[in-house]
């Protein structure tokens, strides 16, 4: 078995641009068979014959999706389809960004939880459908079972829109390098973390070297300098559901794009990070291995959070919670 991909492009509709447009990578587990179709387009068959559950990576702000390539690759090898994506829109006055798709509008504490956050979410998963209707990937797709998780503000988007009501069939979120604080500028007040709707477990992952939270503190009221505060907030205060099945992992030597790999320094905010201080490739290794189990007992009729919970004793945790 081995990974491949194909793209399409969906349109969004966004506060700025009721037409904007979304390109998505679709990874899914194949198998090379000798065909025409392989030698002469490249086209090659899915593998095995059971649909596959999907995992939806969201991006962070101004850093392509291909820098999760890597996680994507790694849950394709445990039997999932992947799909990452990426929107072009002027979310905040004068900033044209590459972003997850945020309606920054949904976040003002007045409204938050009511409606949907994440612009993307909702025409990706129906792109999902279409694609299980004809074509390479017909019946192949799950999508009974999904996992939502992304990078910076891509993590984010999961976490503040973990509600299967917005997204039928979410079973799992996790994220790296993100929170639930919304800015001061949005009408919250100074160091708020808003609350993650129960229904699906959690998983939240971050680096004890976290320069771009460390350095965007005053967004939220606060005094620069705090690499995983708001992390470890969110995970205490967000996060309402107590089933054994919520994890905090924070790794001792991890900046905010240990996660990102390849990292394109010439957009996003890198230049904020100290030097990480962990071998970066093992990090990612540990990272994927316990995401891919995370996800696999999400999808499982009982989750079992044994191997997580030893997992997470790896030398990089400098800091394990579950609940």
């Amino acid at each position: 078995m081995i990974p491949r991909a194909l793209f399409r492009s969906i349109r969004i509709s966004t506060p700025s641009d009721p037409n904007a447009s979304a390109h998505l990578k679709i990874y899914y587990p194949a198998q090379l068979t000798g065909s025409d179709a392989e030698r002469s387009f490249g086209v090659v068959a899915p593998w095995g014959d059971a649909p596959f559950p999907v995992v939806m990576l969201a991006p962070p702000v101004n850093l392509a999706p291909e820098s999760m390539s890597w996680l994507a690759r790694r849950l394709v090898q445990s039997g999932m389809l992947v799909v990452t994506y990426a929107v072009i829109a002027e979310e905040m006055p004068g900033y044209m960004n590459l972003t997850p798709g945020i309606d920054l509008s949904a976040l003002d504490p007045s409204v938050y939880g009511r409606r949907p956050s994440g612009l993307a979410l909702r025409p990706v998963l129906d792109e999902l459908r279409r694609l299980n209707e004809t074509g390479l990937l017909k019946d192949r797709i799950d999508v009974s079972r999904i996992a939502l998780g992304g990078h910076s503000a891509g993590g984010s988007v999961a976490l503040m829109n973990a509600n299967p009501d917005w997204l039928p069939g979410l079973r799992a979120v996790f994220s790296y390098g993100a929170h639930t604080g919304v800015a001061t500028a949005l009408g919250a007040g100074a160091s708020a973390v808003m609350a993650i709707c129960e229904a699906v477990p959690v998983l939240l992952l971050g680096g004890s070297l976290d320069g771009c939270i460390a350095q965007s503190a005053s967004r939220y009221g606060e005094a620069d300098g705090d690499a995983t505060g708001r992390v470890i907030r969110t995970f205490e205060e967000a996060i309402t559901r107590k089933k054994g099945d919520c994890g905090l992992v924070i790794l001792e030597g991890a900046n905010h794009f240990t996660f990102a790999n390849p990292n394109d320094e010439t957009t996003g905010r890198s230049f904020l990070d100290p030097p990480e201080t962990l071998d970066g490739a093992a990090s990612r290794t540990f990272m994927g291995d316990m995401i891919a189990e995370f996800v696999t007992q999400s999808f499982a009729p009982e989750f079992d959070g044994s191997a997580l919970r030893a997992m997470s004793k790896h030398e990089f945790a400098g800091m394990a919670r579950w609940k």
